[in-house]
């Protein structure tokens, strides 16, 4: 398991019925396992905490941190000296305090930690039932991602990554959505 992957390879196997000792299937299952979670956090963000730099210019107003959520700023470089001081973070945003930030390109650069505390009961859902079903044609039988009982126009999902995402996993990652009203 890779230290950012959303759900673990023991419970991706449980979700799909796979008996614990088959390891069969381990290899290819983990590659599902990984690529779901880059499905997950292209709608959530960061999940499991990493660090993040960053190259920004220097400009007036607020600096956008490209990796919301920010659980902490580790390091602030302005111009090739380390600020301890001078800057706040609020909202995946940095703020330069008592002045703007130094001019030029790439003049500041931001190291943070990106992700979340502790990962979403819903989130964790999703991820699991997004392997579900797209690992589960690999298992055999007769599965299809568009057997669905949605209402939802009759659209039982989208594609994102070339994986099906079902509105249901949709619903889930939609109030940790980190792009929510914009647009």
């Amino acid at each position: 398991m890779a230290d950012t992957d959303i759900v673990a390879l023991a419970e991706a196997k449980k979700q799909l019925n796979i008996a614990a000792d088959d390891t069969s299937q381990d290899d290819e299952l983990q590659l599902y396992i990984e690529a779901v979670t880059e499905v997950v956090e292209q709608v959530v963000g960061p999940v499991a905490p990493r660090t993040v730099t960053e190259v920004h210019d220097g400009r007036t107003g607020p600096l956008v941190l490209r990796r919301p959520p920010v659980l902490s700023v580790t390091s602030v470089t302005e111009a090739g000296i380390v600020l301890t001081d001078g800057w706040s973070t609020a909202g995946g945003l940095l703020y330069r305090l008592g002045g703007r930030w130094a001019g030029g390109q790439g003049g500041v650069t931001v190291i943070y930690q990106a992700g979340r505390a502790s990962t979403a009961a819903a989130i964790k859902l999703a991820a699991k039932e997004l392997v579900m079903v797209n690992y589960r044609p690999q298992l055999g039988g007769d599965y299809s991602p568009f057997d669905t009982d949605s209402p939802d126009e009759g659209v039982p999902g989208e594609v994102r990554l070339g994986f099906f995402v079902p509105n249901r996993v949709r619903d889930l990652l939609a109030p940790h959505d980190q792009y929510a009203g914009i647009g």
